[in-house]
């Protein structure tokens, strides 16, 4: 069973997982970010435990963050993986193209109906064929 807290982390960092050595996992999430963004950054390292990533530990910083550079045993397959494995979670394909298909497609509308930032959905309907 996982464990997740939420802490005071650097603006930059949105979460991290930590592998246990009984395989468990932790996901520390950040506090000030917004639920949106939380909501996102658990799934995200959620897809890094689930998908089973080598690495022991995974950061994820903001991407729009440019002074953090890489973080430490970055893998760009892995955050591809990860961040499909969120986008999939939390928006469903087969929901996310009924909803366009009844009308509901403005970027802002969408993601408030499914609690992600409109960047997010953004790329969730560009990655479905839907923009």
């Amino acid at each position: 069973m996982p464990i997740f807290w939420r802490d005071d982390f650097p603006d930059a960092l949105s979460a991290v997982v930590l592998t246990i050595d009984d395989g468990s996992y932790a996901i520390g999430v950040n506090n000030s970010h917004s639920l949106r963004r939380r909501r996102f950054s658990i799934a995200h390292e959620l897809g890094h435990a689930v998908l089973r990533h080598e690495a022991s530990y995974y950061l994820e910083y903001k991407a729009d963050d440019v002074g953090a550079g890489d973080p430490p045993g970055y893998r760009y397959t892995d955050e591809r993986e990860a961040n499909a494995f969120a986008a999939a979670l939390l928006m469903d394909a087969r929901w996310v193209r009924d909803d366009f298909a009844g009308g509901l497609r403005g970027v802002y509308d969408l993601a408030a109906r499914y609690e992600v930032s409109e960047v997010a959905m953004g790329f969730r309907l560009t990655n479905l064929g839907l923009t």
